[in-house]
């Protein structure tokens, strides 16, 4: 969840307000919480406050608070079912961050359920490649077996605890 989302949630501004702030962010640049604060929507300390408020993203498979197990499939359900072959791919559909992405492909790898098909390339304008990953047989009876358990791929959950704190 994106600040501006957190803050209409917390009913902080309006949605007309945050448009505003984005108008003054787009033609002044920096930051939206400064932005608002420059267009007097909220004080820096309503700002800071809320921004100190965002929950923090996991850095690991523990910090998800998830199963690994469950994790591992919900990633390996996303390249058998929506074809998926890069980190960034990978990374968007789950909605987590590439650190623990790159701990689900070194899992995935080592139980030889994916492996490195070659680089990929870059996008126009970027000069960061990719490794591109494909299902290998045990990944896809894997993922069969995934699929039969639960069809659901999409955004990893919050686990409920987390999501009440």
């Amino acid at each position: 969840m994106e600040l501006g989302d957190i803050l209409v949630a917390q009913e902080l501004v309006t949605t007309e307000e945050l448009s505003k702030a984005g108008e003054y962010q787009r033609e002044n640049g920096g930051r939206l919480g400064d932005a608002l604060v420059a267009v007097n929507i909220l004080s820096q300390e309503q700002a800071t406050a809320a921004i100190a408020a965002i929950p923090p993203a996991p850095n690991n498979i523990a910090d998800t608070g998830l199963d690994p197990v469950f994790l591992l499939q919900l990633f390996i359900k996303g390249m058998f079912a929506e074809n998926l072959e890069l980190p960034s791919q990978f990374g968007e559909a789950l909605c987590l961050p590439a650190n623990v992405i790159s701990q689900l492909v070194a899992e995935a790898t080592e139980r030889k359920f994916i492996e490195s098909s070659g680089a990929a390339e870059a996008a126009a304008g970027s000069a960061l490649q990719e490794m591109r990953y494909g299902l290998t047989k045990a990944g896809r009876e894997f993922a069969v077996e995934a699929m039969n358990q639960s069809q659901y791929f999409g955004p990893a959950p919050v686990p409920i605890e987390t999501f009440c704190n």
